[in-house]
């Protein structure tokens, strides 16, 4: 398990400086290289911190359209890393006072 603030962000190289970028990519085909990695789960969530800091003058629906967007970005990053992976895209969201994942 990798955690990462802002989640899937990093992975874009518009979301994160270019150090951040290389340093994500070399550690990440090291793990996919040396863990046998089969698949990838990309976990963003409601009221990041991350999103809140980054983009305060988004509104809750253009920050969950925001965290959309890096998790496809994501996604194509990382296939590009290492093609054949599974990539699955997860959102997790608060119902009550239940967490609620939907794949995306």
């Amino acid at each position: 398990m990798c955690v990462l603030p802002g989640g899937p962000a990093p992975f874009s190289l518009w979301g994160a400086a270019f150090d951040e970028s290389h340093t994500l990519e070399k550690n990440f085909k090291f793990l996919a290289k040396h863990h046998d990695l089969d698949s990838v789960w990309l976990i963003a969530h409601q009221n990041c911190a991350y999103y809140g800091a980054k983009y305060p003058y988004r509104n809750a629906t253009q920050m969950f359209e925001r965290q959309l967007e890096d998790l496809n970005q994501a996604c194509k990053t990382i296939d590009r890393w290492q093609h054949g992976l599974d990539i699955y895209k997860v959102f997790a969201s608060l119902e009550g006072d239940r967490v609620k994942f939907t794949l995306h």
